[in-house]
């Protein structure tokens, strides 16, 4: 994700890289990996993470997709309120796809085998900088 000041990715932790000193320093820890599908919009990141079937390889027992969240100066990590459906137990739930964000700062997320506040649902509207 690409700022003026930095650029910030979070696939196996999230790391900011400085533009002008060219350090790199760890946003976050003690968070589990893999993160996915980057989304900037109106001054805030944000990236998910997957459900995996495999200790130590994503987000396994709380059956949530994880929210890494940040705007430059403060970062947060967060379970989604959408869970693993029932019949993708054994499968790897992983996102699949994002919209790019509209006037408002919000998009599409695609998350087949989630089960959301109204039910099983594949796709997400995710809306940033409300």
């Amino acid at each position: 994700m690409f700022a003026k000041d930095a650029v910030y990715w979070g696939t196996d932790v999230p790391y900011r890289w400085n533009r002008s000193t060219g350090a790199i320093t760890t946003v976050l820890t003690d968070l589990r990996v893999p993160w996915f599908d980057a989304v900037q919009s109106r001054g805030w990141y944000v990236q998910f993470s997957e459900i995996s079937t495999k200790q130590d390889d994503g987000y396994i027992g709380d059956e949530h997709v994880h929210i890494l969240l940040g705007n430059r100066s403060s970062w947060r990590s967060f379970p989604a309120p959408w869970i693993r459906s029932a019949a993708y137990t054994q499968s790897k739930v992983a996102p699949k796809g994002v919209t790019a964000p509209d006037l408002k700062g919000c998009f599409w997320l695609s998350l087949p085998g989630l089960t959301g506040a109204n039910g099983a649902a594949k796709n997400f509207k995710v809306c940033l900088g409300r």
